[in-house]
């Protein structure tokens, strides 16, 4: 949008659309990965990516490919890591781990006083129940803005993308995580408070832009590079 002096417009400026000097985050949930039952909804698990899940990563790659990333980052679990895997290469950039950047888990993302293995059994139960039509209002405390584990999931998933916001001032970066993580994100930016009828489909891009205190939502659950592989 160029207003008309042939100047960026002020609401380009205002949302950093025409601001090289803001971060460019490209937020990945990984590919597909062997699912393991309750071990895995509850964030537990760390397994690889199936076939159609390497497939997947390698469509990210050539999504991201043509984008000026400078610089990789991937939760330290498997099946992120795998996913960072293809576009690492064809960039010649390493890939560095980032614990911060893993999936919820109940053991490690509690708060003092909860009970990790009842916090546990209650996320996989309300998932259980959400995929048996349950409402989404029934959705566990990590998907939503609550209090307890889910709160202490959101501040290490802000504190994360802070960080790199820090480290790469005007860079463009791939960030290979979660769904928790993506979600918990776009729960801060957003300002949400009800349960958020949004789920990032695996290989599916999160576009944040980032100056200073100022966050923008660019896109979000970009598919258009993974229907020949899904069929969605």
């Amino acid at each position: 949008m160029v207003d008309s002096h042939g100047d960026a417009s002020v609401l380009d400026r205002l949302y950093l659309l025409a601001d090289d000097g803001a971060t460019h985050l490209y937020l990945v949930r990984h590919a597909q990965a062997v699912f393991t039952g309750d071990d895995y909804l509850s964030g537990e698990a760390d397994t690889p990516l199936t076939d159609l899940g390497v497939r997947q990563a390698e469509a990210v790659c050539g999504l991201l490919s043509r984008e000026p990333v400078t610089a990789i980052y991937s939760s330290t679990m498997l099946r992120a890591l795998q996913t960072a895997q293809p576009l690492a290469r064809a960039l010649k950039l390493p890939v560095i781990a980032d614990s911060a950047l893993r999936e919820f888990n109940p053991r490690l993302d509690v708060v003092e006083g909860e009970d990790a293995a009842a916090v546990r059994e209650q996320i996989v139960a309300r998932f259980r129940a959400m995929a048996e039509g349950g409402e989404l209002s029934a959705a566990p405390p990590v998907l939503g803005s609550g209090s307890g584990a889910g709160a202490v999931m959101r501040q290490r998933a802000v504190q994360a993308l802070d960080r790199l916001v820090e480290r790469h001032p005007g860079g463009h970066v791939a960030v290979f995580t979660h769904g928790g993580v993506i979600i918990s994100l776009l729960y801060h930016l957003l300002g949400a408070t009800e349960p958020m009828r949004f789920l990032p489909v695996n290989g599916s891009v999160t576009q944040v832009l980032a100056k200073g205190d100022r966050r923008v939502l660019f896109t979000a659950n970009e598919l258009a590079h993974l229907p020949a592989i899904t069929g969605a």
